[in-house]
This record gives structure tokens, C-alpha cells and sequence, in this order.
């Protein structure tokens, strides 16, 4: 087999596979060693989050299987575990349930072409090098989606936990009544036998990492089930799950339904890069090679078109399992080989074990593998530096909870748009004094000690101009102008700037004129080598004068030699000249 290994390196994605020249049989040791420890955390978690999706149980086992064979050829990060997840489980049951009812033929279908389609939205990104989409949701955007959504599956499962049966659904109003009915006709022994394996799994996260608590909590739960018959007593069990590999299916691509799945299928691929390349950046440190974005969503892309036409359904990056590539410190990809290779010999040979595993268990390991999702801490966080991100977090988190899973985040991404547009639209500028003895200026709201010169308006300004923030620009410039009506002189520090568009160059120019219709002496300092060209093209140096061109504030002021002004008369000379169009 090690052999084989060899030949395998030869193959043109040998350095993403085996990006250590070394590897050996000392590397592949350790890599079958945490793919156990992978395989036994998944193949429970797996199961449950197909049934979070609306599938049944075992096309969470179909769904591990592809992205662990892909990726490793393509992704760039040495310690992404690809498969199945929680929140992107909870995205499907919210997009398909719309169409059909979960555990039908019919939705089966649905789900495996929101797959393709978001896996085709990933490598349509990805052509157009829209890596930077991971910075495309504001964090307090995402944190209060995925608290939202950590609660929704939360209560979704009482049902799992109480074995009564209640109408699916992904509004959180109505998940929450139909939560609290089950609680009074709840199943003893399902309630019992589910808070029981929510308390063991959390224990173990805490006081026994090292030991996969939901494995655990499975293979007691199955014991328990058989010991005292309690499949006779109403605690509801998986039974026989289909034995054989996942088959070629492409029957699914329905045209017809294409065009309404997009939105969600939009959402699905972004929430799973987002998700995805985050993980891997946060484990970039543990390995040589840089994560690369593009990249990244060529694999996942691919993982998802291939796997919709066998039977796998939307899948992401667990920051579990990955965690436990980290903390195990994988050799290569051929961990999530072995991995795939479980899986497989678990649905050929094994499947049997787990017939009477309780679906309360099931509940057990959804829940507990999302309550810490739900991020408290970092709303109070915010309250305190933040108030802006504040409310756009918990606007999301409500929004989420009222109007579901993908009203809320497309919600969620036109408040991080409107986040953004806001910050570029109303930027910092500060008005600067002087500290005395030195010829250091400081922003005098922060620097109380700083003085105001006599005469002089000292401003900088800290946004590229565009015409988004022109008129702020504007309109503050001259508020500051008229506070007092004995200035003479306005120096403008634009060091933070590196671009003006047309139209703001126009507004700048406006400015000036109304400085000099008040005789107002009108300075420039610190101007870049982009914006001394633009000056140039637009005739800004003849309307100012090239002699108020200065290196910075204290040239402006003369203060840094007794020939202060003749050296900014040579340095005007040399910013009028070096026009270098780019």
C-alpha cells in the first residue's frame, strides 16, 4: 500500500495531497490515526444533520463521502474536515421544505439541486476571482445569523427529544409554540434519554476533549435502547438503513425550478465559503502553505456539482472535526481519503449497528453541537466598543427568528451593505492643533493639550473621495470654515488620501472657490504621487497656486527651518513636474 502512496504523490496535485517531500510512514500513522477520530465523530453527526435537513439519516453518511475525496486535491488548507453541517443543514430545510415535504422523492430532489446550484454559484465566483466574498457579510452581521440560527435548531429539535411528532418548519414563532407543546405529552423515556446525552456530550467537551462525546452518547443510546426495550415504548429508533454506496442520479435538474431555488441556493454558497475559508484561516498558522480564497472555492464548488448526482446534500467545514486535524497535526489529505474509506465500509458492512440508535440521541448531538454558536458575549462585546455594529447584529439575530433562515440573512447582507456604505459615506476627519513645543499636530478632540493656531484652520481628512462622500466632505469642511469668522488660512492634510473621482474633484474645486471668495488662503500637505496627477490633469495646481503645495504641516507653517518657505517653493516645483499617469 505505501507503494502505492509513492506513485500517488506523482500526480499533478501532489504538493495540496502531500505538501510535505518527506512524508512517510510516520506521517501516514498519524494520518489514519485522527481519520478514526474524524470517522467516529462524524458518522453520528452525519446522521443527524441529514435529519436536521429533512433527509433521511442515511444521506448524511452519502453526503460525507464525496467532499472528502475532492477536496484534498484541490482545497489549500491542510486541516479542513468537508461535510456535513449544522447550519448549512438547517439552509436546506428552510429553501426545500418550500417545495416539498421533507423525507419525499420530490424533496430529495429539491435538496440535491440546491447543491448543484450553489456549487455552480462557488465556481462562478471563483471564475471571476471573488475570493473576496468572505468579507462580504460583516462579522456581526454573520455572528447574529448564526446565532439566530443556533436557536432555531435548538428548539426544532424538542421534538427529537419529547418523541412527539410536530409540522416541520423553519419560522422560528411557530418551531417555538409547537416546542413548548411537546413538553406536557413528552415521552418520559425520550426526554430522559435525551437530556441525558446532551448533559454527557457537553461534559465531554469540556472535561474529556480527547473523547468523542457524541460516539459516546450513541453507542450508550443504542445499549440503553436494547437493555430496557424502550423502542417498545414509544422511544422512536432509526431501524434498517440502507446498505451500499451512494449511485449516479441526475434526474433532479428540474428547469422549472431553477430560477426560484437561486436565492437560496446564492445563500447557501456564500454562507458555506464565508464559513468554510474562515476555518481554514484560523488554522493557516499550523501549516506552510498560505490558504488561498479562489481556490477554496473551486474545491468546495466541485465537491458540491459532483456530489449532487450522488446523492449528497449541501456541504461545508466543521470547526470541530477540523479541529481535531489541527490539534492531531495531519501529515496530508490522505486523512480525509481514510476517512471516505470508513464511511464507505460503514454503509457496505456496518450499517447494521446503528438500527437502534434513538432519535432522541440524534437531537442530543445537534444540540449540543450548536448551543456555543450562539454568541452572547460578543453582542454585549459590541454594545460596549460598537454601537452601529450593535444593532446591525442584533437586527439580524431578530430578523432571522422572525422571518426565517433565508429572509434573515439576505436581510443580514443589505444591512452589512448599508454597514459599509454608511461608514464610506460619513468617514473621520479631524481638526488638528498643534502640541506645544513640538511640531506634532493632533486630533483636539483627543488631544485636549493641542493648540489652535491663531488664523489657521488645520483639517485632515482620513476616506478616499468618491462620490459617495462628497457632499460630507463638503458640507464639513465648510461647517468648520464658519466657525469662525477670523481664519485666514486652511491647511488640508489629505495623507490617508489615495483617490478622488471626477465628481469629487469638482466638489474640491467648489471648495477652493469658496476659501478664496473669502480670502482664505488655501494649503495642501502630505499629497500622495496619484493625487499630485489627478491635481495636475485638473488644473488644481494653477487654481491654488503650486506654492501652497507643501511636504506636510509644519513645512506649510515654516516651522521646521528659518527657510521654510523657499524649500516648499523648490518642493511645489517637484510635485508640478513628476506627473506619471498609471
Amino acid at each position: 500500500m505505501f507503494l502505492y502512496l509513492k506513485l500517488w504523490r506523482k500526480c499533478i496535485f501532489a504538493e495540496v495531497i502531500f505538501p510535505d517531500k518527506t512524508y512517510s510512514f510516520r506521517g501516514f500513522k498519524t494520518d489514519l490515526l485522527t481519520a478514526l477520530v474524524i470517522a467516529v465523530v462524524l458518522i453520528p453527526q452525519s446522521l443527524a444533520y441529514a435529519f436536521l435537513a429533512g433527509l433521511d439519516p442515511i444521506y448524511g453518511l452519502y453526503g460525507s463521502i464525496i467532499p472528502l475525496i475532492i477536496y484534498p486535491f484541490i482545497g489549500t488548507s491542510m486541516f479542513l474536515s468537508v461535510g456535513p453541517v449544522a447550519i448549512i443543514a438547517l439552509l436546506v430545510l428552510s429553501a426545500a421544505s418550500g417545495y416539498a415535504e421533507p423525507g419525499t422523492e420530490l424533496y430529495l430532489k429539491v435538496v440535491l439541486l440546491l447543491a448543484l446550484l450553489s456549487g455552480l454559484f462557488q465556481l462562478l465566483f471563483a471564475l471571476f476571482k471573488l475570493g473576496s466574498l468572505s468579507n462580504f457579510l460583516a462579522k456581526p452581521v454573520l455572528n447574529g445569523f448564526v446565532s439566530a440560527a443556533a436557536i432555531i435548531i435548538i428548539f426544532s429539535q424538542f421534538s427529537n427529544l419529547t418523541s412527539v411528532k410536530v409540522p416541520r418548519s423553519s419560522n422560528f414563532i411557530s418551531i417555538f409554540i409547537d416546542a413548548m407543546k411537546t413538553i406536557p405529552i413528552a415521552n418520559t423515556f425520550s426526554l430522559s434519554l435525551g437530556i441525558a446525552g446532551i448533559m454527557m456530550i457537553i461534559s465531554f467537551k469540556h472535561w474529556k476533549k480527547n473523547i468523542p462525546g457524541a460516539l459516546v452518547a450513541a453507542v450508550l443510546g443504542i445499549i440503553v435502547v436494547l437493555v430496557f426495550d424502550l423502542h417498545i415504548k414509544g422511544v422512536p429508533i432509526i431501524g434498517e438503513l440502507p446498505s451500499g454506496l451512494p449511485y449516479l442520479k441526475y434526474d433532479f435538474v428540474d428547469p422549472w425550478l431553477i430560477k426560484d431555488l437561486l436565492p437560496s441556493a446564492f445563500v447557501i454558497s456564500l454562507i458555506c465559503f464565508i464559513s468554510s475559508f474562515s476555518i481554514a484561516k484560523s488554522f493557516e498558522e499550523y501549516q506552510d502553505a498560505k490558504v488561498n480564497a479562489n481556490r477554496e472555492l473551486v474545491a468546495l464548488g466541485i465537491a458540491k456539482v459532483v456530489g449532487s448526482f450522488f446523492l449528497t446534500m449541501p456541504s461545508s467545514s466543521s470547526f470541530s472535526r477540523s479541529a481535531i486535524n489541527a490539534e492531531n497535526k495531519v501529515a496530508s489529505g490522505v486523512s480525509s481519503f481514510i476517512v471516505a474509506i470508513i464511511i464507505c465500509l460503514t454503509l457496505l458492512f456496518f450499517g447494521k449497528i446503528f438500527y437502534y440508535l434513538p432519535y432522541p440521541i440524534l437531537g442530543a448531538i445537534i444540540i449540543s453541537s450548536v448551543y456555543g454558536l450562539v454568541k452572547w458575549d460578543y453582542i454585549k462585546k459590541l454594545w460596549r466598543l460598537d454601537r452601529r455594529e450593535f444593532w446591525v447584529c442584533l437586527l439580524t439575530f431578530l430578523f432571522t427568528l422572525i422571518f426565517g433562515i433565508i429572509k434573515g440573512i439576505l436581510i443580514g447582507i443589505g444591512l452589512s451593505l448599508f454597514l459599509v456604505i454608511h461608514k464610506m459615506s460619513s468617514p473621520h476627519y479631524a481638526v488638528l492643533g498643534r502640541l506645544k513645543g513640538t511640531n506634532s499636530f493632533r486630533n483636539r478632540k483627543r488631544f485636549p493639550e493641542a493648540q489652535k493656531l491663531d488664523g489657521i484652520l488645520i483639517v485632515r481628512y482620513d476616506q478616499d473621495l468618491f462620490f459617495g462622500n462628497m457632499d460630507h466632505f463638503y458640507d464639513s469642511m465648510v461647517e468648520e470654515l464658519g466657525k469662525e469668522e477670523s481664519i485666514t488660512r486652511f491647511i488640508l492634510h489629505i495623507g490617508s488620501i489615495q483617490s478622488i473621482d471626477g465628481t469629487s474633484m469638482e466638489r474640491l474645486t467648489e471648495l477652493i472657490q469658496h476659501c478664496q471668495k473669502r480670502n482664505i488662503v488655501f494649503q495642501f500637505t502630505n499629497v500622495s504621487g496619484p493625487i499630485r496627477d489627478l491635481f495636475r490633469l485638473n488644473d488644481i495646481y494653477t487654481i491654488v497656486g503650486s506654492d501652497n503645495f507643501h511636504l506636510n504641516i509644519a513645512h506649510a507653517l515654516s516651522l521646521n527651518d528659518n527657510d521654510g518657505k523657499a524649500y516648499d517653493s523648490r518642493l511645489s516645483s517637484r510635485y508640478s513636474s513628476q506627473v506619471n499617469i498609471e
